[in-house]
């Protein structure tokens, strides 16, 4: 099986270890990065979406998910960005 990649590439970082691995892909590939993570630390990049969780200390996946629907505003914000890019 090969994988072939089409520049530009935009890869995407979810949460602590998705932002983490797509920081350290994107040098790698010369590559953009999107992340997205409900913790400020995680946030490295230009190009990134806070989910707030508000006052939660840790949060359950149930509550980041509904709390990514609060930021879907935000997230729509990306879509002409995701526009320039052949592979996501």
């Amino acid at each position: 099986m090969t994988f072939e990649l089409t520049e530009p590439v935009l890869l995407i970082g979810l949460g602590g270890v998705g932002s983490r691995l797509a920081d350290k892909a994107k040098k790698s590939l010369n590559s953009d990065c999107l992340i997205i993570s409900n913790d400020q630390k995680d946030l490295t990049s230009e190009n990134s979406i806070k989910i707030s969780t508000k006052s939660v200390v840790n949060p359950s996946i149930h509550l980041i998910r509904g709390s990514t629907l609060e930021s879907s505003d935000e997230i729509k914000k990306y879509r002409r960005l995701l526009n320039n890019y052949f592979s996501i």
